[in-house]
């Protein structure tokens, strides 16, 4: 994705010249590294920026290329449930984006056609997703634990046991049981072995019923709910500036957590008590600090030469697509 997109920008450079630089640069001196080595979905979110951009900013591909973006887009979508959001709300703001540039009828018409074809990915992402909860969960929606990682992020807003103090007296949930000794943070409460959640079922999505209740208590209490909206917003200044490397990293993987009980089910325990509950990871000694700064050093040179191509106008219009993609996606 990042080689179509550079012959996409550069057209009339040497690619070869660019895309292996590219690649080690960031590979060494960025967080790219660690993001795509996690264990995680959360790269997806890269590849369908990547594949978007391209998708509305070549006229002339092959049916392969764009069969190829399109696989990208559904498996991006598929892989993590904020893509959907985030997909939806990108081809929003282009399509106003295109209108305030006052585009000619024949270029409004052929991006309204790939717009088109874009949102029939998501809604055939959408499709299948549905069909995979029904066919693994028997459950008719597009997440079975939504509701589960809502509550938990409810915890990070530090307002739940006034609000089940509040609740308590005239609704029977039976989180009330555990009012003082809820945690106080999102990951505590979903990982930790002894948090509300695990006692009271914890992956079993039939014995959280009374979630959806909570949360919609919360959402149609005006007080909570400015308390809510204000803390997402603060959250969301965070993570606007939440790029470092180790970002995520926790040291919770003793032999009580879920980590180390499904590990031993599949590797040998004696390699676990030798080297995993020793590793520099379990002990809190796995330190960053010297890569960040490197980090932190291609950032902001990363961030003068945007500056300086700003200032010197050297924008057509696939890089001011691509600018805008990128920083539009960012925001969201």
């Amino acid at each position: 994705l990042l080689y179509q997109s550079i012959k996409v920008l550069l057209p009339d450079t040497k690619i070869l010249n660019f895309h292996l630089p590219i690649i080690i640069i960031l590979s060494l001196f960025s967080s790219m590294g660690w993001t795509v080595s996690q264990l995680m979905p959360d790269i997806f979110t890269s590849y369908l920026v990547l594949a978007i951009f391209l998708f509305y900013a070549w006229n002339k591909k092959s049916v392969g290329m764009y069969t190829f973006l399109s696989v990208i887009i559904i498996s991006s979508i598929l892989s993590h449930l904020t893509n959907i959001t985030i997909s939806v709300l990108m081809i929003g703001f282009l399509f106003i984006a295109f209108l305030i540039t006052g585009p000619d009828r024949k270029d409004l018409i052929l991006f309204i056609k790939k717009s088109v074809v874009i949102v029939t990915l998501i809604f055939i992402s959408l499709l299948i997703l549905r069909e995979f909860n029904r066919k693994y969960y028997n459950y008719q929606g597009l997440s079975p634990t939504s509701q589960i990682f809502f509550v938990a992020r409810l915890m990070d807003t530090g307002f739940m046991p006034e609000f089940l103090d509040e609740k308590c007296a005239e609704e029977t949930y039976d989180m009330c049981r555990f009012k003082g000794h809820l945690p106080v943070s999102y990951e505590d409460f979903l990982w930790n072995p002894n948090s509300v959640f695990n006692k009271t079922g914890g992956w079993n999505i039939n014995e959280h019923e009374e979630y959806g209740r909570i949360i919609h208590d919360v959402l149609t209490t005006p007080k909570y709910l400015g308390k809510f909206l204000y803390n997402c917003g603060m959250h969301s200044l965070s993570q606007l500036k939440t790029f470092e490397i180790g970002d995520g990293l926790t040291t919770v993987y003793n032999k009580e957590s879920a980590q180390y009980q499904t590990a031993t089910r599949h590797f040998d325990k004696r390699e676990f008590r030798e080297d995993y509950l020793n590793s520099k990871q379990t002990q809190g000694n796995l330190k960053f600090d010297k890569v960040n700064l490197m980090n932190y050093i291609l950032l902001a040179v990363s961030v003068l030469i945007i500056l300086w191509t700003f200032i010197k106008s050297k924008f057509d219009n696939n890089m001011a697509l691509f600018t805008f993609i990128v920083i539009g996606t960012y925001i969201i």
